[in-house]
């Protein structure tokens, strides 16, 4: 038993990432560089005067088909079973959060997508049914490939599907994306914005020197902030998922934000000074599945499920003290109309 949770983990640990090129590029040991600085006392870091920001988001899905032989393969007992329980946890700290929501589950198991929307939460949109819209996507032979959808218009049409399965069954605008995967590109990012989202969190902050403060991407490259003054940006605002900014060489993973008691508390101070380094307000956007608190949910990323997994995330809550909550889409657009360059009166400007 042992040695197999052993192989589980390694295969975690080097399965292939989509953005693993960026390692290879000198801005990133340049951040990796410039991330070394907070742990230095001296740094000279200064807090914000404003509270930082806590987004919990939680990809509403089927369960991934570990073992199976297709997406088609896919059952719901992440959505019947764990996200009642992690919905009850939001409501008895009077959290408010976002849920990416596949399209298909507006037909598949509309009750529970309703109820998120009942109970105050934000419906994004996780895709149609969990395809990719960043190209191939190699991953390890856990878990069978995905669909792929290509070309900028195919991603449209599937991406307008979804979102207005979604709005029919809710009643309420549709505005924010997550790609599956956290996968995306420059067509991906397009087609999004062709669809009529207004907020992108399919990337990790890590592309962007750990910080997850709102940007808007510079056109064409989904992986950079836009820092071209003359030209409109891309319309979608990013808002990219947290990963811890401790300084290391390795991929990292978003769950890792949550853990035991002591990781968190130090992966939340941590994220806090990485701010401070820059001057911003610190955001924190916090990844998480219904199938993550199933009760013996089998998975290659190891045991720590269910009621484990469900108290770390509550002591996350608990101990995110000095944050405020927010939904992605109340932060983003909160932060276009008060803080972006291009927005300053409050008027959206078409790339």
């Amino acid at each position: 038993m042992r040695l197999n949770g052993v192989k589980a983990g390694f295969r975690a640990l080097t399965m292939w990432h989509p953005y693993g090129r960026a390692f290879s590029n000198p801005r990133w040991w340049r951040r990796l560089l410039q991330a070394a600085i907070v742990w230095r006392p001296s740094s000279g870091a200064h807090l914000s005067s404003e509270p930082p920001t806590l987004v919990v988001t939680c990809d509403l899905e089927l369960d991934p088909p570990w073992g199976l032989g297709s997406w088609n393969e896919r059952g719901l007992r992440g959505i019947r079973e764990g996200l009642p329980r992690f919905l009850d946890l939001l409501d008895a700290h009077g959290v408010r959060g976002t849920f990416f929501v596949e399209g298909i589950l507006a037909r598949l198991a509309p009750d529970a997508v309703f109820e998120v929307a009942r109970r105050g939460h934000e419906v994004g949109c996780h895709g149609l049914a969990h395809e990719s819209y960043g190209g191939a996507y190699p991953i390890d032979k856990t878990i069978p490939y995905p669909r792929i959808l290509e070309g900028r218009t195919g991603k449209a049409t599937a991406l307008r599907q979804a979102k207005e399965l979604l709005e029919n069954l809710v009643g309420v605008s549709v505005s924010s994306f997550r790609a599956p995967f956290l996968h995306i590109d420059s067509s991906g990012a397009d087609a999004a914005a062709d669809a009529g989202f207004l907020i992108d969190s399919s990337l990790e902050n890590r592309l962007f020197g750990f910080l997850s403060v709102p940007l808007h991407l510079d056109p064409g490259n989904p992986l950079a902030s836009s820092r071209n003054k003359e030209r409109c940006p891309h319309p979608l605002i990013e808002i990219p998922v947290s990963v811890d900014p401790r300084p290391r060489l390795r991929s990292y993973h978003p769950y890792g934000v949550v853990g035991p008691r002591s990781q968190t508390h130090a992966v939340l101070e941590r994220i806090i000074m990485a701010h401070a380094v820059v001057g911003v307000v610190p955001v924190l956007v916090v990844l998480t599945h219904p199938w993550e608190f199933v009760e013996g949910f089998e998975s290659p990323f190891g045991r720590f499920y269910g009621t484990v997994r469900l108290r770390w995330f509550e002591q996350l809550i608990e101990q995110a003290t000095l944050f405020r909550f927010a939904t992605i889409g109340s932060w983003g657009l909160a932060w276009e109309q008060s803080r972006c360059s291009w927005h300053a009166d409050g008027q959206r400007v078409e790339g």
